[in-house]
């Protein structure tokens, strides 16, 4: 979570830890793209894998003072982050706690805006401070002769050259199921309308198309291009091309440094080390990858399936996608956006009821529990509630309290006190 939203959420008054803020933000995300405000879209997670070279936080530091790369602003914030990394990595080596170490767990808890952290973390690396080394993990898929994490990307790679070629450079409507069939047609022999489905994500993700389901089908959805097809075949070549060389190279590896005969090796290595291999096997063809080109080609093979990345030490910095749909500032939540929300908090109401029903039956007869316990589970919702809450008992358990505790306070009332205890949509009410 970033900064500034850890600082909205501080001046609205909460006090809760940042994993628990998080969580609030979440749910009213949530809440307010149901309600139409805004659309979320897939999170960006970008890769950090960086090691402490220093020996000691005091090595690091005097580095840090003579380095001519660092302004003076910069050396305070260099020394505050190589302490805090310190920190997080003696506690992960002293206990089996995960350290929290994330880019932006730094800049929240040292109060560091983040695109600073970031640039820092650039600068300690060119000092040689942290370094890229064997601080990412994965798990490489292997076959008895071949490489089989490269045999997945081949198959991705057909699919995805297919797609492109199928893409309409105008915004247009497309059946998956349609498309599919076409792809097998054109030799993508394993070609599945979910494999479709995981490379429209990605390049959703990545911002190459806008992309919209349609409410009459769950196979069909509309695409329009944010990049001319050129354009997207230069970026989709290079990525293929820099995702063979590193499972190529991860293979290798995998079979040097492990004599197990499992399906899938563990390995370890890290972004520089890639880059550097990428450079290497170029030769004469000069390839300018960037270490987010690297980053990109790793997220693109772990979406694929084609290997599982692990966590390292400073690893991810995942940043939330969100579009605002309601442009006008002075609109106020109403009465119809709550609708699901309350729709939410009713079922939890009758679940508590539901509980309290079978603890009852459990106590009276332990037969009746068990056949209400398997009705539960079998029946649909609302035949359930009419088999066990038949009548008006199905209003009790729309009421925060006991159907006792209601006719202890409510029992003597009129029918038309009644009535007005019981009205939700009136925000006043006259009583004669």
């Amino acid at each position: 979570m970033s900064r500034r939203a850890l600082e909205i959420a501080r001046k609205a008054g909460w006090d809760d830890s940042i994993a628990e803020i998080e969580t609030r933000v979440t749910t009213a995300i949530a809440a307010l793209e149901e309600a139409g405000y805004l659309k979320r879209g897939q999170n960006t997670p970008q890769i950090f894998a960086n090691s402490i070279l220093a020996k000691s936080a005091q090595e690091a530091i005097e580095r840090i003072n003579a380095s001519e790369k660092f302004n003076e602003i910069q050396k305070v914030k260099a020394i505050r982050i190589i302490k805090k990394l310190f920190s997080s990595k003696s506690k992960r080596l002293a206990t089996e706690e995960a350290a929290e170490s994330r880019i932006d767990y730094i800049s929240d808890h040292l109060g560091i805006v983040k695109e600073e952290v970031i640039q820092i973390v650039q600068l300690l690396r060119e000092e040689k401070i942290l370094a890229d080394t064997k601080d990412l993990t994965a798990f490489i898929k292997k076959g008895e002769n071949s490489n089989r994490s490269l045999a997945v990307l081949e198959k991705y790679k057909q699919l995805e050259e297919f797609f492109l070629s199928s893409l309409s450079e105008e915004e247009s409507s497309y059946n998956l199921k349609e498309l599919n069939e076409h792809a097998i047609e054109a030799g993508c022999k394993d070609a599945s309308p979910n494999k479709l489905k995981t490379l429209i994500n990605f390049w959703a993700i990545k911002n190459w198309i806008k992309r919209k389901s349609l409410e009459y089908s769950r196979n069909h959805v509309q695409i329009v291009p944010s990049q001319s097809k050129d354009a997207l075949k230069e970026k989709m070549t290079k990525r293929h091309y820099l995702a063979k060389l590193i499972v190529e190279h991860l293979y290798e590896k995998a079979l040097k440094d492990s004599k197990t005969q499992a399906d899938e090796i563990l390995i370890e290595f890290s972004v520089q080390e890639l880059k550097e291999e990428v450079e290497k096997q170029a030769g004469f063809f000069k390839i300018n990858a960037t270490n987010e080109d690297i980053e990109d080609s790793l997220f693109y093979l772990s979406r694929i399936e084609a290997i599982k990345i692990e966590g390292g030490f400073l690893v991810v910095y995942n940043r939330l996608t969100i579009n605002r749909l309601e442009k006008n500032n002075k609109i106020q939540y109403k009465q119809e956006d709550y609708q699901k929300l309350s729709q939410f908090y009713q079922n939890k109401v009758q679940q508590i009821h539901i509980v309290g029903e079978y603890a009852k039956k459990m106590v009276e007869n332990y037969n009746d529990a068990l056949q209400f316990v398997d009705d539960y589970f079998k029946l649909n919702y609302t035949s359930f509630l009419n088999k066990y809450f038949p009548g008006s008992r199905q209003d009790d358990i729309k009421r925060t309290l006991t159907p006792a505790k209601f006719q202890q306070l409510f029992g003597a009332l009129s029918p038309a006190q009644l009535e007005i205890i019981k009205d939700r949509d009136n925000q006043y009410i006259v009583v004669v």
